[in-house]
């Protein structure tokens, strides 16, 4: 008999199979099924023992479902869908149980739900990566702007750039703690105002964020030329501070309706034992924003220089035409939310 179900491999049994799989039948606690193969090939839940009292060695890995007893935690059912992930939890007759699992080649159903779970929510992801670049100009190109701006409020009294993201933080946290709870109260809504929503209006806000600094960014373009700066990068342009400062509570409001609503969207939409990953999963993909912006700022600067004018990135902001930026990452912005709004439609995973 193998040695696996010495260790506490309960039960496993296999439509064909050795008999040896097949003589451990008694305990009705399971906690995850394996999939086996028929004689036509066919994929389909197989009884299967829990996994979670297989004792661990240095020399021999284990597999483990969940240290619980609690199903509702630590248990997934079998889908349908995506069942090219299906194979790694399959035990097929021919093959040798011990030597899958001391080469780390046999999951449970558990472990691969997990995973679809996760792929299911990528389309829903996906849609944040303008998002992430939005939030990332807002640590880049707004703040060098401000550089250039009047900062004086007395003779003896400066707006540090740092103030520029104080005023983004108080933004977001006046909208979580303030603005959507009046909303809720208003709108009479008991559980609030439902993610997909709160996403959908971060993305719409994202997209007035843009054009603001677009519009901005045109203005100051002008005093520059008025006052004949823009061969000189470091003098300080005649226009206040002050401009910058909507943009940066409409960041502030942004990562207040949309960064609540994907922590609440992951919540109901992954088991509970993955929603201490919603931070991680937040994280990344603001990440990936940001390395979209860095694409974005190559691809704008090497098409603007193909079309004969003045490329959108120059030595300093006095030269380049970040307006044009900015213009460009709101119409991604509107493409971005109507495909946000299709996948929320059609394509939305299950809750749980």
């Amino acid at each position: 008999m193998l040695e696996l179900l010495r260790n506490g491999l309960t039960r496993i049994t296999t439509s064909q199979g050795p008999e040896e799989l097949q003589k451990k039948h008694g305990e009705e606690d399971q906690e995850d099924v394996l999939l086996s193969r028929d004689q036509k090939g066919q994929v389909a839940p197989a009884d299967a023992g829990s996994f979670s009292n297989v004792n661990p060695s240095e020399d021999e890995p284990y597999l483990v479902a969940s240290e619980s007893k609690d199903p509702v935690l630590h248990r997934l059912p079998h889908t349908e869908g995506l069942r090219c992930l299906d194979k790694s939890a399959t035990i097929d007759p021919c093959q040798n149980l011990q030597e899958l699992v001391r080469k780390w080649k046999l999951c449970t159903v558990t472990q691969v739900e997990e995973n679809k779970v996760l792929l299911r929510l990528f389309p829903i992801l996906a849609t944040f990566l303008i998002f992430g670049v939005v939030l990332q100009l807002g640590n880049s190109l707004f703040l060098v702007q401000g550089g250039t701006l009047d900062n004086q409020l007395s003779q003896h009294t400066v707006v540090p750039l740092t103030a520029l993201l104080a005023v983004s933080g108080l933004s977001d946290l006046a909208t979580t703690q303030f603005l959507l709870p009046l909303l809720n109260r208003v709108l009479k809504l008991d559980k609030g105002i439902p993610p997909k929503v709160k996403i959908a209006i971060g993305l719409f806000i994202s997209i007035l964020c843009c054009i603001t600094a677009a519009e901005v960014e045109a203005h100051r373009l002008k005093v520059v030329e008025k006052n004949d700066l823009i061969n000189d990068p470091y003098e300080i342009v005649p226009m206040s501070i002050f401009w910058l400062f909507p943009r940066f509570i409409l960041l502030g409001v942004i990562d207040g309706f949309a960064g609540d609503g994907l922590e609440d969207f992951f919540d109901d939409h992954v088991p509970s034992i993955m929603r201490i990953y919603k931070h991680l999963s937040s994280e990344s993909v603001f990440c990936a924003g940001s390395l979209l912006s860095a694409l974005l700022v190559v691809i704008a600067a090497e098409t603007s220089k193909l079309t004969g004018r003045r490329s959108w990135f120059k030595d300093s902001v006095n030269t380049s035409r970040l307006n044009y930026f900015y213009w460009l990452i709101a119409i991604l912005g509107v493409i971005n939310l109507l495909c946000y709004v299709f996948v929320a439609v059609k394509c939305s995973p299950k809750k749980f």
